[in-house]
């Protein structure tokens, strides 16, 4: 949970009073509850360095150590995704979040709109496909 956390507040984007760690581990399992959640951690010497989870045809989150950012564990995490999900998926990204879209990008997403996130529709988001070939 640390990784997610800490991954978040290095984006340097506004976000309000952070979760709890209890807020956190409640999210957590309430995700992985629902069945078609998954998620994959990277880890480097037994700490996890880096964090997919997933939905079908979706990427929720994406986030890693902020120590290890540039060191190849979101080209790996993202490799992985690829792989669970051949046939293409999607994800949303803060539109103020230019190094996570910059990275999206370099690694074959699409930006297909700017627009309100459907669970939250206060918050403009860009929303990008990733399709295989």
């Amino acid at each position: 949970m640390r990784v997610w956390l800490d991954g978040w507040l290095s984006t340097g984007l506004e976000r309000g009073v952070p979760p709890t760690p209890a807020e956190m581990r409640a999210r957590l399992d309430a995700d992985l509850a629902k069945g078609d959640w998954m998620l994959t951690v990277a880890e480097a010497d037994g700490v996890v360095v880096g964090m997919l989870a997933t939905y079908p045809e979706k990427v929720d989150q994406l986030f890693l150590d902020p120590d290890w950012k540039g060191r190849g564990v979101g080209k790996a995490l993202f490799a992985e995704a690829k792989r669970l999900m051949p046939e293409g998926f999607t994800l949303w990204s803060n539109t103020a979040n230019d190094r996570a879209r910059a990275f999206y990008e370099r690694h074959g997403m699409t930006l297909r709109s700017l627009g309100p996130r459907p669970d939250k529709p206060d918050q403009i988001v860009a929303h990008y496909r990733w399709s295989p070939g």
